[in-house]
C-alpha cells in the first residue's frame, strides 16, 4: 500500500524561511500550506486535517502560544490528531524528559499509535522557541530558555525520516 504524502501546516512569519521550509516539504512530495499570520493558522488547522503543524512563537498578530492554545482547545491534547489517523484515544505514552535539569525546562510526550501511523505531542513547559545550542533571544527579546532536553532539528528528521515516500527517499 501506498503511503500518502503527509500534510503540513507551516506557520512562519519571515518570507524567507517560510519559502524554504514549502519548498523543502514539496520536493518530499508533501503537501504543505503556509500561513504567515496566527489568526490564517487558526483558521487552516481548525478546518483542515494536518499532519504536522510546524509553528513558529514570534508572530506578528498573536503570540505562538495563543496559536497553539487554540488550535488545542479545538482538539485538546492532539486528539484530532488521533482520530485523523484511526488512533483509539486511550493507548497513550506520556513520559516527562528532564535531560538537563540546569537548564529550566521540561518536555512533556505524549504519543499513540495503531501500528501503521504514530502521533506525537511535546510540550516544553517554559521554553522558548530557539533551537538547542543557538542563542535564546530572538531579535534582542527574551523568548524563553532554550531546552537542551530534546533535539527539535532531530526530534523533526527523525520523524521525517520515518514518513519517507518512495519519491521522497529518492530526493535524498
Amino acid at each position: 500500500m501506498a503511503q500518502r504524502p503527509l500534510s503540513v501546516l507551516v506557520v512562519e512569519d519571515h518570507p524567507t524561511i517560510a519559502r524554504q521550509v514549502v519548498d523543502f516539504l514539496e520536493g518530499l512530495q508533501w503537501q504543505p500550506d503556509h500561513a504567515a499570520t496566527g489568526a490564517l493558522a487558526i483558521e487552516l488547522a481548525t478546518r483542515e486535517p494536518y499532519d504536522v503543524v510546524l509553528l513558529d512563537l514570534n508572530l506578528p498578530d498573536l503570540d505562538g502560544l495563543e496559536v497553539c492554545r487554540a488550535i488545542k482547545a479545538h482538539a485538546p491534547r492532539n486528539q484530532y490528531w488521533l482520530r485523523q489517523n484511526g488512533i483509539a484515544p486511550g493507548a497513550t505514552s506520556k513520559r516527562v524528559i528532564d535531560a538537563d535539569p540546569a537548564d529550566g525546562t521540561t518536555v512533556s510526550w505524549t504519543e499513540a499509535g495503531n501500528g501503521e501511523q504514530r502521533v506525537a505531542l511535546a510540550t516544553i513547559e517554559n521554553g522558548g522557541h530557539t533551537w538547542p545550542g543557538a542563542d535564546p533571544f530572538n531579535v534582542g527579546l527574551p523568548i524563553g530558555a532554550t531546552t537542551r532536553d530534546v533535539d527539535a532539528n532531530e526530534v523533526m528528521w527523525e520523524f521525517f525520516s520515518r514518513h519517507r515516500t518512495a519519491t521522497s527517499a529518492a530526493h535524498r
